[in-house]
């Protein structure tokens, strides 16, 4: 916690006393309930993100390999922020997170990385990866200014940056990973 920014810290501290609680689920309602809030988080951030089916497959895909799991952070029920996660060797990964615009000040996703930061620890993971950031220089052709907040967030861990070359697709079939591409980006948030 010592290498963690201030404001991380207290944080935290707010989640505990407003109550939010965290458990990891797989349930299709829990499933459809994080999805939502993806759309959610993506209108309100300004991002691009996978659809709903590519998000789905992927944590029913890997968590029957015991590779993901679904964290969910709840106030009275109502879910507040969603992280699915990856777990490969000594790395959980943080792969893709969701939050609601409803009752922000109760700090809810400072809750659910708390929670599974302690998970990942308790199980042996030598690592946590919070996956991307902005690159450090605004100059960067890869920057994207829709990624400020995520950033300041994950930093805040105390997190330090790693650059490495990314991820990148490799699409078979040209025409069909353009046209699908270009669908994507007209998508209205």
């Amino acid at each position: 916690m010592a290498a963690m920014h201030q404001k991380t810290r207290y944080n935290i501290k707010v989640a505990a006393k407003n109550g939010i609680t965290t458990r990891v689920t797989n349930h299709p309602k829990d499933v459809d309930r994080f999805l939502k809030l993806m759309d959610e988080t993506a209108g309100r951030d300004k991002f691009t993100q996978h659809d709903a089916p590519y998000l789905a497959k992927t944590l029913y895909t890997l968590s029957a390999a015991h590779m993901a799991r679904l964290r969910v952070a709840e106030l009275n029920g109502a879910m507040l922020a969603a992280n699915l996660e990856v777990n490969y060797g000594n790395t959980y990964t943080y792969l893709y997170g969701a939050s609601s615009s409803k009752i922000r000040k109760v700090m809810a996703p400072y809750a659910l990385q708390w929670d599974a930061i302690r998970q990942a620890k308790a199980e042996g993971a030598k690592w946590y990866d919070f996956w991307g950031c902005n690159p450090e220089s605004k100059a960067t052709p890869l920057y994207k200014p829709s990624w400020d907040g995520i950033t300041r967030f994950k930093l805040g861990w105390g997190a330090g940056r790693k650059c490495l070359i990314g991820t990148w697709d490799l699409p078979f079939n040209i025409l069909m990973y353009h046209a699908v591409f270009f669908r994507r980006l007209m998508k209205p948030f």
